[in-house]
């Protein structure tokens, strides 16, 4: 483990039951969260500090602070967002940051150090709610450095990604980052509605712009997504999506409509909705 986590698993209260929740994917209360993966794919990843869960429990936390009051909920989600800043990655000469994952990924072959663009949103989001409930302008200072990671190419150690078909190319903020990324649907719909969440409550039109180009690149690629049986694929692979994934994705048909008013994201959210 990475040295600037290895010290994680002790920031819990120190009782015994810390680090011992054997159902897998559950996540424990520690002072870090910690997600417990198990064995993946025959790798034993056992608990890992997992940057996304970070993320959503400071967002949780956000969230809780607004409907109770609780000062103490607007204590965790800044320390959280704030362990997700002190643990990014500057690239460039510090021109923008890339929250990274501290272990493997084997159904994707990713190896420690791996990125993805479903993570960074989701860090970018918890930054927007650290400003909105504090006014602290470096933490839209650093959300606008996390959100030039997406305006980056890959090859560069951004997350912009360009998908071809045919003589045409479309862009992509993959949630898997590599050479030839499984192009998640979900991942990539929840990141770019993350970015515009962004883009419109900091009048940020650089925001507003990846999240256009996303919007033309879902409404090529969303058809290629379509079972034809009422159901959806998870990834470009054709892995047909869970019953919770395919909810998913055909909730977030519903509401690229809300926002687009194309139809045919309703059309597909009433397909995999059936």
């Amino acid at each position: 483990m990475n040295a600037r986590y290895q010290d994680v698993s002790k920031l819990g209260d120190g009782s015994s039951h810390d680090l011992k929740q054997p159902v897998k994917y559950s996540i424990t209360e520690n002072k870090i969260p910690l997600i417990y993966y198990g064995s993946v794919d025959g790798v034993n990843l056992g608990y890992q500090m997992a940057p996304q869960i970070v993320a959503l429990k400071a967002r949780e936390a956000f969230y809780d602070y607004k409907k109770t009051g609780n000062k103490s909920q607007l204590e965790r989600a800044l320390f959280l967002t704030d362990f997700l800043l002190n643990n990014s990655t500057p690239e460039a000469g510090g021109e923008f940051l890339v929250i990274k994952y501290d272990f493997s990924w084997p159904p994707y072959n990713l190896k420690t150090g791996w990125r993805g663009a479903l993570c960074q949103a989701g860090v970018l989001k918890a930054l927007l709610l650290a400003y909105e409930n504090t006014g602290e302008t470096r933490y839209l200072e650093a959300g606008n450095r996390v959100l030039k990671a997406f305006e980056v190419s890959v090859d560069k150690g951004g997350f912009k990604d360009e998908r071809t078909d045919g003589r045409k190319s479309y862009l992509w903020l993959p949630e898997y980052v590599s050479p030839n990324p499984p192009y998640v649907l979900n991942g990539f719909i929840t990141a770019l509605l993350w970015i515009r969440e962004y883009g419109v409550a900091t009048s940020n039109s650089r925001a507003l712009k990846i999240y256009s180009e996303g919007i033309v690149s879902l409404k090529h690629f969303v058809p290629q997504y379509d079972c034809g049986s009422g159901c959806s694929y998870y990834d470009a692979s054709k892995r047909v999506a869970s019953r919770h994934y395919n909810d998913l994705q055909a909730r977030q048909m519903k509401w690229l409509y809300n926002l687009t008013k194309d139809r045919m994201f309703l059309k597909y959210y009433e397909r995999w909705s059936q």
